[in-house]
């Protein structure tokens, strides 16, 4: 459990990296306690910031209904930023019109989506986690791209390439994690990164049915 716990808040932190339009996290040790027998035990946590203070930090509005939303007020280059880092990881468990795993505020003008909840993801590739049989996955671990394409999306990929040294040296630097969890998310990360091409993209999109911004 703890390092199923750890890799999660790993992948909130390599999203802090990304961008400052993310959920804070926090690692704890909590000392729980039996009023009954006074028996005591620690266990690791996580805290995630609240939604509304996340709002403010952000200075962002709150939206009620994505599904009303026109795909043009979406900021599509934070929306193709998010979309990239979920396949990154190989998360498929978001949307953003269902607002799955995700929270919308307005900023800028524009409507913003600030994902979170990682632990269905290849990344953490939990024992529970099952694939999509709707997104054609034959494991957890297939990486699906569920974000819009076109203008921007080369641009997003030139900022990941930038950000690979930080975004692995979270994991590395990570002092919790066994050693053979540790390898495990190197490894995913880099296989990212050993195709990360417009390209490759391309050839693993959802099927067409599938309903997600354009």
């Amino acid at each position: 459990a703890k390092e199923l716990l750890v890799k999660e808040y790993l992948a909130y932190k390599m999203y802090n990296e990304l961008s400052d339009a993310s959920f804070k996290v926090k690692l704890l040790r909590i000392t729980y306690k039996d009023t009954q027998s006074n028996r005591k035990w620690k266990q690791w946590a996580f805290f995630i910031e609240d939604t509304a203070q996340m709002r403010d930090r952000l200075e962002g509005g709150k939206v009620e209904l994505a599904k009303s939303i026109e795909d043009n007020l979406f900021d599509r280059q934070q929306i193709q930023q998010v979309a990239l880092f979920q396949y990154m990881i190989g998360n498929s468990d978001w949307n953003i019109v269902l607002q799955k795993n995700i929270k919308i505020i307005e900023r800028a003008e524009k409507i913003w989506a600030i994902p979170y909840d990682f632990d269905f993801s290849g990344l953490v590739n939990p024992p529970y986690g099952t694939a999509s049989k709707r997104l054609n996955q034959t494991a957890l671990t297939d990486r699906v791209y569920l974000g819009p394409l076109g203008e921007g999306l080369e641009a997003q990929i030139e900022f990941f390439l930038h950000k690979k040294a930080d975004l692995l040296a979270t994991i590395e630097e990570n002092k919790l994690l066994k050693k053979e969890s540790k390898e495990n998310m190197l490894a995913y990360v880099r296989a990212f990164y050993d195709n990360l091409t417009a390209s490759d993209i391309l050839s693993h999109l959802p099927p067409e049915d599938y309903s997600q911004l354009h």
